[in-house]
């Protein structure tokens, strides 16, 4: 039982380093966190767990609903730094030259937590007097994160809803470092160094 708890801390901490946004990488990172999750808990797909119950016992969310948590809580960050701060300038600033290709222009990655508070129940129009308070913007977004989940329980229930409507994700969003086969083997190495991690500290 200590052992499975190290490991989901120990997991838990490299994940949060993860910033990927594009839904077709989501997807496959995602099934990577259910992957990794399933090893730690010693649960095959031979158990025939579903991935809510995966999720309910480690105590962990989805990757998708981590990602937005994660995505607001930097937002809250960079709006508390001082003004002329580089990250500061991107995120409010916007080009004075150049033109846009044809066509619907990509998400800018306000846009995409636009659509992260909208998700988390929080008003788009108040939230940066929220952000002054690092406490409260913390609690805000696990309430939020909370509410979230709660609601995507009711849709699993009330049937299957579409991919977009459950993990709130756009194929214009940002393109990401990792390709889907580096998520694979990305996947084989983690599972090596987590069991490896794992012996070690309970040899020691």
């Amino acid at each position: 039982m200590l052992k499975t708890v190290l490991q989901l801390q120990f997991y838990s901490s490299l994940s949060s380093l993860v910033v990927i946004s594009m839904s077709a990488f989501m997807s496959a990172l995602n099934t990577f966190h259910m992957r990794c999750l399933r090893h730690i808990l010693g649960i095959t797909w031979h158990d025939k767990v579903p991935n809510s119950a995966v999720l309910e016992r480690a105590g962990i969310s989805s990757m998708y609903v981590l990602l937005k948590q994660r995505r607001l809580r930097r937002l809250g960050h960079v709006v508390r730094i001082a003004d002329g701060q580089i990250l500061k300038d991107l995120l409010y600033g916007d080009l004075v030259q150049g033109k846009c290709p044809r066509g619907r222009p990509q998400l800018r990655y306000k846009d995409i937590c636009k659509r992260d508070l909208k998700a988390f129940g929080m008003d788009i129009n108040s939230w940066e007097t929220l952000t002054s308070d690092r406490s409260a913007w913390r609690l805000k977004t696990q309430h939020g994160l909370l509410q979230f989940e709660e609601t995507l329980v009711r849709l699993r229930q009330r049937g299957s809803p579409g991919t977009n409507e459950i993990r709130g994700l756009d194929r214009r969003q940002t393109v990401s470092v990792l390709s889907v086969e580096g998520i694979a083997t990305l996947e084989s190495a983690f599972l090596a160094t987590l069991d490896a991690v794992s012996g070690s500290l309970f040899r020691a």
